[in-house]
């Protein structure tokens, strides 16, 4: 009997294909600050910066953690960003 693969698994990287980031979420925003995005990009120390990619904006909210009553802002982001082979 065959085991199926974890797709989240830990895998080989692939130089041609690239890999992908996963986000989940940013916390501790200041209380200003209503939308982010964020903007990604490979540096090499050799060649410098690759093409910066950005995601969509996300809407920020308040959360309070009922364990202290502590107030902060966070973005909810769950999605993955696919980062091209750098060269």
């Amino acid at each position: 009997m065959r085991r199926l693969q974890d797709p989240l698994a830990p895998q080989p990287y692939d130089p041609i294909g690239g890999f992908v980031i996963f986000f989940d979420f940013i916390i501790n925003l200041p209380s200003t600050i209503e939308q982010c995005r964020l903007i990604t990009c490979l540096h090499h120390s050799q060649s410098g910066l690759g093409e910066p990619s950005q995601l969509q904006p996300f809407k920020c909210e308040l959360y309070i953690d009922e364990t202290n009553g502590e107030r902060m802002t966070i973005a909810l982001i769950a999605t993955k960003q696919p980062v091209p082979r750098f060269y």
